[in-house]
Parts: C-alpha cells; sequence; structure tokens
C-alpha cells in the first residue's frame, strides 16, 4: 500500500473512489451514505454480496 495516496491534499476535480479492497477477493463499495455492499469474488463474477449499515457521518461521498 502507497501512503503517499493518503497523505495528499484531497483533489476537488476528481470524486474520491468509492471502492475498497480487501482480502481473498473481496470489495468494499459505498453505495449511499451509510450504506456499504460487500462483495466477494473475481471482478465480473462474484460468489456473494451483503449490504452493511454503517454510521453515515463517517461513511458518505460529497
Amino acid at each position: 500500500m502507497d501512503r503517499r495516496d493518503y497523505q495528499r491534499p484531497p483533489d476537488i476535480a476528481v470524486a474520491p473512489e468509492p471502492v475498497a479492497l480487501g482480502y481473498s477477493d473481496q470489495a468494499f463499495v459505498l453505495v449511499a451514505d451509510g450504506v456499504i455492499r460487500r462483495v466477494v469474488g473475481p471482478p465480473g463474477a462474484p460468489t456473494s454480496e451483503e449490504t452493511l449499515e454503517v454510521p453515515a457521518d463517517i461513511f458518505f461521498q460529497p
């Protein structure tokens, strides 16, 4: 993981990436404020999906 991606100031010309990768073919997708979808499996052929409700004041995309 490259720390410079998190240490540089935000670029307001580009929206933040709403996807984070986890271990073992997991991806976490910010669907809406306070709603994250956990997708398991290779890209294009997920084996399972789960919707997680999280604090909307922390997990949001302006």
